[in-house]
């Protein structure tokens, strides 16, 4: 999630929670039911697709997550966005450090070009 720290500064935590269960809820809408979603930590979350063999489609689902939070965050006036990363077993690594490491990478390039 982008900018969660200023939403805390600026609202109080407990707005910044309904926020990040916004989030989730407007992740979940988007995947599998297969799909896994875990919060990572204060402002990630970690998504585990499985049967999933084209990093094209895995491309075009990150972008889809995007939009489908933007829209179901302002649907409940908590304005969010997300930066994303993206990691594929044997093309970027085969160890879970290698493949949330690059992800890791990933996500944080696209949050200094916001």
């Amino acid at each position: 999630m982008d900018k969660l720290k200023l939403l805390n500064d600026v609202n109080g935590h407990q707005y910044g929670d309904m926020v990040i269960k916004n989030t989730a809820k407007g992740l979940l809408k988007e995947l599998r039911t297969e799909d896994i979603l875990a919060r990572w930590g204060g402002d990630e979350f970690i998504i585990v697709l499985t049967n999933i063999f084209s990093e094209n489609h895995v491309t075009k689902l990150s972008e889809r997550l995007a939009k489908g939070v933007d829209e179901y965050s302002l649907a409940k006036n908590t304005p969010t966005s997300i930066s994303y990363g993206l990691a594929v077993w044997k093309t970027h690594g085969e160890s879970l450090d290698d493949l949330i490491g690059h992800a890791d990478r990933m996500m944080y390039q696209q949050k200094q070009l916001k």
